[in-house]
C-alpha cells in the first residue's frame, strides 16, 4: 500500500518523479532513475516492479515480476496510462504505480466460480477468470493455477505439484463436454493429487517391507514380505486402487503355509480389514498389526508371552526335539499338548497351578 500523506506538486523532471515515488513506496535504486519498486497489497502479497524513467517525459519502461505478470500480463498491454502516454503532457510515473495497485485489487475479487471453490479450497484470485488453488496436505502446500476464460479450462501445476500429477492424467479435461464443470475438474485434481501424495508418503513408510513395485493402469501393485523373529517369512501382494484410500487395498497371501489354521487366520484378518476399511488407516499400521498377529499365531513362539526370545533371559526358544524339555536352552514343552514355552514363562505359571496354561492338564513335575 502507498504511504499516507499529501503528494507535493512537482515539475516534469526525472528527479521530481523520483521524489514522488520515494515518498510513497519502498524502492531499491538500480541506477540513474531506474528503480525496483516493492508494491505490497496485502500481508501475503508483495510485487516487484522495475521502472526506468531516465528519459522522462518520454514513456517509462516498466517490467513486472513473474507473479504480477501472471495477474496483469504485459505492462504495455494492461496499463492504460502507458498505452496512452503523451510525452507533451505526461502523467506522473507514480500514477502508473497507482494504476497497477488498482488493477491488482480489482483482480483479487473472486467471481461466482471462485467463490464456490473457496468453500472447499484455499483460493487466490490472479485476475479475471484466473485463480490459484492451494492444496494443503500434511503440513505442505501444493498449488495449481486455473484459467477459465475459455473452455475447456487451462491448468498449470507448480513445480512441486508436477512431481505427483500431470495434466494428461486429468480425465475431466480429456473428456471435456457441455456437461463438464470446473468444480468437478478441481475436485478431480485435488483427489488425484491427494491420492498420489498419500501413496508416496505411505510407500516411504513401508520401505523395509516392500519390493517389486509396479503401476498397472490406475492400480499400484507391490509385494510385502513380513519376517518375524522365528525367521519365518510371509509374502503378500498388495494392490492399491486408483481411489485409495477411499477404497481399501486388495491383499493376497502369496506364501503357501503348512499350517491350515494360520492360513485361515490370515484370510479372516484380510477379509476383516477389507470389510471394515477406514480411509484414515495407514498401510504401515495394517502391516504391523498383521505382523503382530503372525507372531502371536506362530507355533514357534512361547504360548504364553508370544515371543521368540525369553523376556527374562533373552534366550531364543530353540526348537530341539519335540516333546523334550531342555535345560541349557530356555525352552519347555508341555508333555500333554506339546505347546512350546520358555522355561521362565512356564515356571511362573506352573508354580501357582501345576497345570499347563493352554490345555489346563495337571502336570507332575519330573
Amino acid at each position: 500500500m502507498t504511504k499516507k500523506g499529501n503528494r507535493k506538486q512537482t515539475k516534469n523532471s526525472p528527479q521530481n518523479e523520483l521524489e514522488l515515488i520515494n515518498y510513497e513506496y519502498s524502492v531499491d535504486n538500480l541506477g540513474p532513475y531506474k528503480l525496483k519498486v516493492y508494491l505490497t497489497t496485502s500481508v501475503y502479497a508483495t510485487y516487484e516492479i522495475i521502472i526506468n524513467f531516465m528519459n522522462f517525459p518520454e514513456k517509462p519502461a516498466i517490467k513486472f515480476d513473474d507473479s504480477l505478470k501472471l495477474i496483469l500480463g504485459k505492462p504495455e498491454k494492461s496499463l492504460y496510462i502507458l498505452k496512452n502516454w503523451n510525452s507533451n503532457n505526461p502523467k506522473h510515473v507514480v500514477d502508473i504505480l497507482h494504476e497497477i495497485e488498482g488493477l491488482i485489487m480489482s483482480s483479487s475479487v473472486l467471481d461466482r466460480i471462485g467463490e464456490q471453490l473457496s468453500l472447499r479450497y484455499n483460493v487466490v484470485a490472479l485476475g479475471p477468470k484466473k485463480i490459484r488453488i492451494i492444496i494443503d496436505y500434511e503440513g505442505k502446500t501444493y498449488e495449481f493455477d486455473l484459467f477459465y476464460d475459455e473452455l475447456p479450462p487451462t491448468v498449470e501445476f507448480s513445480d512441486k505439484a508436477k512431481k505427483f500429477i500431470k495434466v494428461s492424467q486429468i480425465k475431466t479435461l480429456k473428456n471435456w463436454n457441455e456437461k463438464s464443470s470446473i468444480i468437478r475438474l478441481v475436485d478431480e485434481i485435488a483427489q488425484r493429487l491427494e491420492h498420489r501424495l498419500r501413496v508416496f508418503n505411505e510407500m516411504k513408510d513401508l520401505e523395509k517391507y516392500i519390493s517389486g513395485v509396479v503401476q498397472s493402469g490406475s492400480e499400484l501393485i507391490f509385494s510385502v514380505t513380513i519376517e518375524i523373529e522365528t525367521e519365518e517369512k510371509f509374502e503378500f501382494e498388495f494392490r492399491l486402487p486408483g481411489k485409495y484410500p477411499k477404497i481399501s487395498p486388495n491383499i493376497t497371501l502369496l506364501s503357501t503355509l503348512e499350517d491350515d489354521e494360520l492360513t485361515k487366520k490370515i484370510s479372516e484378518y484380510i477379509t476383516y480389514q477389507t470389510d471394515y476399511w477406514n480411509k484414515d488407516k495407514r498401510l504401515l499400521n495394517l502391516i504391523e498389526e498383521l505382523e503382530a498377529m503372525l507372531k502371536k499365531s506362530s507355533d514357534k513362539v512361547c504360548a504364553l508371552c508370544h515371543n521368540f526370545r525369553c523376556p527374562t533371559c533373552n534366550k531364543k526358544l530353540t526348537l530341539g526335539f519335540e516333546g523334550v524339555s531342555g535345560t541349557s536352552e530356555c525352552r519347555h514343552v508341555c508333555p500333554n499338548c506339546g505347546r512350546l514355552f520358555h522355561d521362565h514363562c512356564w515356571n511362573e505359571v506352573y508354580k501357582l497351578t501345576h497345570k499347563c496354561p493352554i490345555c489346563l492338564k495337571e502336570i507332575k513335575r519330573i
